[in-house]
């Protein structure tokens, strides 16, 4: 049976259902899933530590389909580094989008996807907003492109100071 119909039938399809990994997931069945609510959490490093394939990351930009990016745990990846997972993303990519746009999904899939997915007020800077926020030292590098650049430069050393509503819990001068 396939896994969106088995889901209906269970009534675990519906929204707010979160969707870990997709790796084995067909382009019709990820639009089954969608259309029912589900939303997705995408953990590429995970899934190369385990051999068993990769999210279709392609599909998923290029149709629009909204994901996050998980970290799994320390039991199948390095670190929990979300800088890590994003670049991990983005080596998937096989689509249309140019670097600095495709960078510019990640980032989407890493804060404010995430947070909707989990049906959390954060993930995005606006009024009313908490303020959830970090500050990282700019890594360097000759090109225009914002989003390309802090995405594949920065990692922990960069974070200067990390803001969790409104209170500053982490600083390096």
């Amino acid at each position: 049976m396939p896994i969106p119909e088995y889901l209906s039938r269970t009534g675990m399809l519906r929204e707010g259902t979160v969707l870990v990994h997709a790796v084995h997931l067909s382009r019709g069945e990820i639009d089954a899933l969608r259309e029912g609510g589900a939303r997705f959490v995408l953990c590429p490093r995970s899934n190369a530590a385990h051999g068993n394939g990769s999210p279709d990351l392609t599909y998923f930009l290029d149709a629009g389909i909204p994901f996050a990016l998980g970290t799994d745990s320390l039991a199948s990846v390095p670190s929990l580094s979300l800088w890590e997972e994003m670049r991990a993303a983005a080596g998937l990519y096989r689509g249309k989008f140019a670097v600095d746009a495709l960078w510019r999904e990640i980032f989407r899939a890493a804060t404010g996807n995430g947070a909707r997915a989990l049906r959390l007020p954060v993930g995005t800077l606006a009024p009313g907003s908490p303020a959830d926020w970090i500050a990282v030292d700019d890594p360097g590098g000759a090109d225009a492109a914002v989003f390309s650049r802090l995405g594949e430069r920065t990692g922990a050393g960069n974070v200067r100071m990390t803001m969790i509503s409104g209170e500053r819990k982490f600083e390096r001068l």
